[in-house]
């Protein structure tokens, strides 16, 4: 073979070499990056995901839920920081845990991650709590246990929490007449009153007594103190006992106004 010719095929077959170095060096390159990409948007792929949250309600600490069954005092068992929180039927949507049913912690944002589900600060850069299903109505959150009302309501100021644990059922009056208490606020049996609502929050003044409010209307509650007595229920008119600038700050039972005696 003349020597030219030789040169020829040697500089291209280096050439072919070259070229097809650079075109592996380079998808090389393309399939890292995206390789790279593809990690980076399943790792953050939580903070995008919407789907449903199947153990959404209102959620009650397990402590808060015993002491009540067991001193019927809601005044006396509110100390708990941790004491309810109200899980959104969605993803990526915010909540906050009540603390002491009187004032909110930081909001948090609920989120799926892998098979479970976490709540996360609300800028979805840092964990807050994990969750831990144990079974439909009831859950783990961080350290803390936490019961599902079945019949919560995240409208209402009180969640409908009392109405569920403490006064539902029914009930006779002194004269003999059958009273209800229903798990939704209303009232049946009880003079001309329809509906009530138990009070949670003893976080501010003229709260030194267990109250409850009941009325013709959701409108015209008035607020009466109440206990419980073994199986009867004692609801008086409030007495105020002190005043501060014409504003009661405390109150004490006055009056008997109904002694109930709970029958169902």
């Amino acid at each position: 073979m003349p020597m030219k010719y030789f040169f020829i095929l040697f500089a291209s077959a280096i050439l072919f070499s070259c070229n097809n170095a650079d075109q592996q060096k380079e998808n090389t390159g393309k399939a890292a990056t995206d390789s790279s990409s593809a990690k980076d948007v399943d790792s953050n792929d939580f903070t995008k995901l919407v789907t449903t949250v199947p153990f959404a309600g209102v959620w009650v600490n397990e402590t808060y839920v015993n002491d009540i069954k067991k001193t019927k005092s809601p005044r006396s068992s509110q100390n708990i920081n941790a004491s309810c929180i109200v899980i959104p039927s969605k993803t990526l949507k915010e909540t906050r845990m009540i603390n002491g049913f009187h004032e909110g912690s930081e909001d948090w944002a609920i989120v799926k991650k892998g098979d479970g589900f976490q709540f996360y600060n609300s800028g979805l850069t840092k964990l807050a709590r994990k969750i831990d299903v144990i079974s439909p109505d009831k859950i783990k959150i961080g350290d803390q246990t936490f019961i599902l009302m079945k019949h919560g309501d995240p409208n209402k100021s009180n969640f409908n929490i009392l109405e569920e644990i403490l006064f539902s059922g029914q009930f006779q009056s002194a004269s003999g007449n059958k009273v209800s208490f229903t798990t939704n606020g209303q009232v049946t049996g009880l003079d001309t009153l329809n509906y009530y609502n138990a009070v949670i929050d003893y976080g501010d003044m003229a709260s030194d007594v267990n109250q409850i409010e009941l009325g013709q209307t959701k409108k015209s509650l008035h607020r009466y103190g109440f206990q419980f007595d073994k199986e009867d229920l004692l609801i008086y008119n409030l007495k105020c006992t002190g005043k501060v600038d014409g504003v009661c700050e405390s109150v004490a039972f006055g009056k008997l106004a109904y002694k109930l005696t709970r029958v169902h």
